[in-house]
């Protein structure tokens, strides 16, 4: 099994810790304030009780942002506000894990403000996410005498990584697991969309520096050529397409921009992606960006789509994405351009990530779930969900199963805790209405911490232990007597009724 890392799901990464310098040369600079601030082209909104990523950001140059493409800047806006780092503090963050928001957005509108065609392209380059595991979650595990080896006192073995769930309570800085894990859950699609976006802005600064306005209705541009021209990259990333089109308005008198970025390279190997987006004002707009990609230093090729809408005051997104193992196909996607699990391309790792947001509070609800493979029995799933309470505190609930595989209705539901996926003699049936479940509440430093923990149980068909010789023990770290377990699982519902979220269409 691989790791439950690579997840498709749009935005900028959420935790405000300070701003670093841009790569393009421009004046843009963004601050860490968690404060409720704003400027010209994004209003602060704050993610998970964390202001906007935009919002303290400056620049020197009005041209691309200001009037002459607002469009475009609300594009380069939408992300953050769509996707969170879902209950990630804005303390603490992992140098390893995250690129600060502050950070990520200032690389955009950095981009976005460059005057020159060479800074427009100088900080675009890979779109293979980074990862980083969340070590309190899913940890491969060693053991020796598992009691459902037929022979349990001369077996030895190991789970594999991603099919344990919440192993342990928080991390180390005292941060809930579930916490941890759902911010986890964004990070890579963040690091590719955020790619996409920079690339998509990218054309759009070079329309810039030709003196060109955006495209008029039933006309595009294609910056192609400028691109390879200016990129000092070369043979790293090379273009075919770099096409920015004016698209008919639609029925309601939408603006509706189309951005298609294709080419080839050592980074990312044969990619393209295509952004949409409509809009009609800052609280009604929609769109899509799809595509697909080879990651550095693979053979396979990943596709994803995130389909996001924001309606007054809720933003929802739909993330799908899945890879295969050889690269054969970059068939992904359905007529709607919509990843399809059922495409050719699918037959490794597919993720689905459903998210709904308050843009005010940024408190939300996510439905992940992933599968290994396409034929896994089950998807592994994790759900979350954070409000303020009566007395104005961040609350917050989350749990972890199996549930239905992504081909299948009712995709990133919980219907069943599987103890034993992959050891010896293991069984799927599991038990049945079962989860792990942790409830939340944000404490004076600003994270997430556990209220009440419901993880326990033994990694075993029965989920419990009574065996005296089972030894059991991290990768990593020695083998201890795993000693009697009975579970704590919760009913489904117990800590709190994860809300139903209506997918957005585009």
């Amino acid at each position: 099994m691989k790791k439950m890392a690579m997840v498709l799901v749009a935005g900028l990464v959420l935790t405000l810790l300070g701003c670093g310098s841009s790569s393009s040369g421009s004046a843009s600079t963004c601050s860490s304030s968690t404060s409720s601030v704003s400027n010209a082209n994004s209003s602060a909104v704050p993610v998970m009780g964390i202001s906007s990523p935009m919002a303290g950001c400056s620049s020197s140059s009005a041209s691309l942002r200001g009037a002459k493409s607002s469009l475009f800047a609300s594009l380069a806006g939408v992300f953050h506000k769509l996707t969170m780092g879902m209950l990630r503090s804005h303390s603490s963050a992992k140098a390893a894990d995250i690129k600060t928001t502050a950070n990520a957005a200032n690389d955009i509108a950095s981009t976005l403000d460059a005057s020159t065609a060479a800074a427009c392209v100088a900080s675009v380059g890979t779109l293979t996410p980074s990862v980083s595991a969340v070590s309190c979650y899913g940890p491969g595990l060693n053991y020796t005498n598992h009691p459902d080896h037929s022979t349990p006192s001369s077996n030895t073995g190991n789970l594999p990584t991603g099919d344990l769930g919440v192993w342990s309570s928080a991390e180390a800085d005292g941060e809930a697991c579930s916490a941890a894990k759902a911010n986890a859950v964004v990070q890579n699609m963040s690091d590719t969309v955020n790619g996409a976006i920079r690339m998509a802005a990218a054309v759009a600064c070079l329309l810039n520096t030709q003196s060109e306005a955006l495209p008029t209705s039933g006309t595009s541009s294609n910056m192609a050529s400028l691109w390879n021209s200016s990129h000092t990259l070369g043979a790293g990333l090379n273009l075919t397409t770099a096409t920015v089109q004016r698209m008919a308005d639609d029925a309601s008198g939408r603006d509706t921009f189309k951005t298609t970025i294709a080419g080839s390279g050592s980074l990312n190997g044969t990619f393209s992606i295509v952004l949409t987006h409509s809009q009609a004002s800052t609280t009604d707009f929609g769109g899509r960006v799809y595509g697909y990609f080879r990651p550095q230093s693979t053979s396979k090729n990943v596709g994803f789509s995130v389909v996001y809408q924001r309606s007054a005051d809720t933003m929802t997104a739909l993330a799908k994405s899945g890879d295969n193992s050889a690269g054969a196909s970059t068939t992904f996607f359905d007529g709607s351009n919509n990843f399809d699990f059922g495409s050719a391309g699918f037959d490794s790792n597919g993720y689905y990530n459903l998210i709904s947001l308050d843009p005010t509070t940024g408190l939300g609800t996510i439905y992940s779930a992933w599968q290994a493979g396409a034929g896994d029995s089950h998807a592994r799933v994790f759900n979350a969900n954070t409000s303020r309470d009566g007395a104005g505190n961040d609350v917050g609930y989350s749990y972890f199963g199996y549930g239905p595989k992504v081909t299948e209705a009712g995709t990133g539901t919980i219907n069943r805790m599987i103890c034993n996926w992959a050891g010896p003699n293991n069984s799927h049936t599991g038990l049945s209405n079962k989860a792990q479940a942790q409830t939340l509440a944000r404490n004076a430093s600003g994270i997430f911490t556990v209220s009440a923990d419901y993880i326990t149980y033994a990694a075993t068909n029965s989920c419990d232990n009574s065996s005296s010789d089972f030894l059991a023990g991290v990768t990593g770290s020695s083998q201890a007597a795993v000693g009697t377990v009975t579970n704590n699982l919760v009913t489904l519902g117990a800590v709190g009724t994860i809300p139903t979220i209506t997918a957005p269409t585009y």
